[in-house]
């Protein structure tokens, strides 16, 4: 289905991102995990109007990961939940308020061959986003 770029970011749209994603099933289950990590997939829209998917690059001293690009994200503290994790990595590592992040739903939690889960994803939808050094390909 292909929906045009003006109506991606539709209530319309919104809420038939909400109804599938809450009919997804876990790949595999997961184990009892010693870390659990979320990650946020912003979908935003620029101020020119158009939509795109916000990545960020890691930074080139990080022992792990080292200048992969990817979704903000992180571990899971104690007592946290997942949307709260992906929030506050979020504004840790881009800067976006916390309470300016619309949750359309999330996926179930992606687990390694292990079975330990590595992330959950949770999606965002956002406005416009402004101060951001955007570099556009």
């Amino acid at each position: 289905m292909e929906i045009p770029e003006c109506k991606l970011l539709s209530s319309e749209n919104k809420e038939r991102c909400i109804k599938e994603l809450s009919d997804l099933k876990p790949l595999r289950k997961p184990n009892d995990p010693k870390s659990y990590a979320a990650v946020l997939v912003p979908l935003i829209q620029l101020d020119q109007g158009q939509t795109g998917l916000l990545f960020t690059k890691r930074n080139a001293t990080l022992r792990r990961h080292a200048r992969e690009v990817c979704y903000p994200g992180g571990k899971v503290d104690d007592q946290e939940e997942f949307i709260d994790t992906a929030k506050r990595e979020t504004f840790e590592e881009i800067g976006i308020a916390k309470d300016s992040i619309d949750i359309w739903g999330a996926m179930p939690a992606l687990s390694d061959h292990t079975g330990i889960p590595r992330s959950y994803m949770h999606l965002l939808y956002r406005t416009t986003v402004k101060g951001l050094d955007f570099h556009t390909s």
